[in-house]
């Protein structure tokens, strides 16, 4: 079998900083799979910090937290003072936050018309909560989250929304209000523009149950109504803080793109499969638009100065990844019988045939080390792909090859994401899929050993 042609090295430059472990590079939010219950029940004890004398707060039940909720809403309404804020999240404890979100939210979509301005506050103060450590005078503005200080975590926020997605769910918020998603769509908007959320971390407020569901359909096309109706900062770039991963979320729960066109139609007949770069690729490709159609939208609609953020190149690669597994069956049920070589060769057909190399480049950047960090995000989309799919065997050695024999990433690139300590997105499990790749690499091709059954090899 040929072998893939060996290019001279370049200096490797340093691994890229390692995101906390079980957290997904980009999105600053936990993955969770599972799905969070309701507020525990009151309970009369309290537990005392350790080690700071502190008493917390016991739990309240749910009744008593709403009407909490609603009091710290209006009092931040009224002063917008963070140390008040603070002092008034430390009142409920660390047990009751998550709480806290899920009825806050809930509260600010139950009426479209009335609690417009209450949406946008609510973000405002989720702004404050989760980005600001210290009030005005220095000190910390939670005596409870140590010397972190946040008033809420990325985690307490990740949770409220699943508690209110499910609680929406179970019981049939939507029946007496019909405008429950506009008003959802509408606070999370706010949100990205806040900085409380991106694009990349949106799919983590959506527990697996709901992503199920048929209500998910409905939620999207009215996110996706209301970023085309924004303005400043405009849909763009907040669809590019980061890369929305819906279509690989719902791939993956049945290994099959079904979902996926029954979302795409929706937004087309909702005339705003446009809004969002990533959907728009995938749907361009399904419908064969020609490659340079779609790089000449892409440079008109993205922003210059966004064109060669790691977050655009997310949003680049996470659909041609997806649409590439699914235009070569690469899940298909049968296709795990072909040879190794085979499955490699079609997805390189496929690669060279629909022209994606040029839509993968796009967004490098001629600065050697920014080139080098938008190759490594190409992997790391290709990793988190398959760590999705449950890392279905030799996919992910086929897409490091591919990338390899096209020179859409270079051997330093491979190196460093080698290199990398970070255990996010099934890190020993990737390595371990690719371990016969990367030997290859290092040895070259005088030492390769001829393995016929080895995809990394493409024989």
């Amino acid at each position: 079998a040929p072998q893939p042609a060996r290019r001279p090295l370049v200096h490797a430059p340093p691994a890229a900083a390692a995101p906390p472990a079980a957290t997904i590079p980009g999105n600053g939010i936990a993955h969770v799979n599972a799905e969070r219950s309701a507020e525990p029940a009151a309970s009369h004890t309290q537990s005392a910090e350790p080690g700071n004398g502190i008493v917390e707060p016991a739990p309240l039940t749910d009744e008593q937290l709403a009407i909490q909720t609603e009091c710290i809403i209006e009092e931040y309404r009224s002063s917008a003072d963070r140390q008040e804020l603070g002092k008034s999240l430390d009142s409920l404890g660390r047990l009751n936050r998550t709480g806290f979100v899920r009825h806050a939210v809930t509260h600010s979509v139950s009426s479209w018309a009335r609690n417009r301005e209450t949406r946008y506050l609510l973000a405002s103060l989720f702004s404050v909560a989760v980005n600001s450590h210290n009030g005005p005078d220095g000190r910390l503005l939670s005596q409870f989250n140590g010397q972190d200080g946040r008033l809420l975590s990325q985690q307490n926020i990740c949770d409220g929304f699943h508690q209110f997605f499910n609680y929406a769910v179970e019981f049939g918020l939507r029946e007496d209000n019909p405008k429950l998603w506009d008003a959802l769509a509408d606070l999370l908007v706010h949100c990205i523009a806040a900085r409380v959320v991106t694009m990349a971390s949106l799919s983590r407020l959506l527990p697996d149950s709901f992503v199920a569901s048929d209500e998910i359909v409905s939620v999207v096309v009215a996110l996706f109504r209301r970023l085309k109706a924004q303005t400043n900062p405009s849909s763009i770039a907040l669809c590019c803080t980061g890369n929305f991963d819906l279509l690989q979320r719902l791939f993956a729960m049945s290994l099959s793109d079904a979902r996926i066109v029954q979302l795409l139609q929706a937004l087309e007949e909702s005339e705003c499969i446009n809004v969002d770069p990533s959907f728009y690729i995938y749907r361009a490709y399904q419908r064969n638009v020609p490659p340079d159609a779609v790089l000449a939208w892409l440079k008109e609609h993205i922003p210059a100065e966004l064109s060669f953020s790691l977050a655009v190149t997310q949003k680049v690669a996470a659909p041609l990844i997806l649409y590439s597994a699914v235009e070569s069956n690469l899940f298909t049920a049968g296709e795990n019988d072909k040879e190794p070589r085979v499955k490699f060769e079609e997805l390189l057909g496929l690669f060279k045939r629909r022209l994606l190399k040029p839509l993968l480049q796009y967004t490098q950047n001629s600065d050697q080390d920014r080139k080098l960090d938008n190759e490594l995000q190409c992997l790391i989309e290709a990793q988190r792909f398959c760590y999705l799919t449950n890392f279905h065997s030799g996919v992910l050695c086929n897409y490091f090859q591919v990338f390899y024999e096209l020179e859409i990433v270079v051997e330093d690139t491979y190196y460093a994401w080698q290199k990398s300590s970070s255990q996010a997105l099934g890190r020993q499990h990737a390595v371990k899929e690719v371990q016969s790749f990367l030997t290859f690499l290092e040895k070259g091709d005088d030492d390769l050993v001829e393995d016929e059954t080895d995809p990394a090899l493409g024989a």
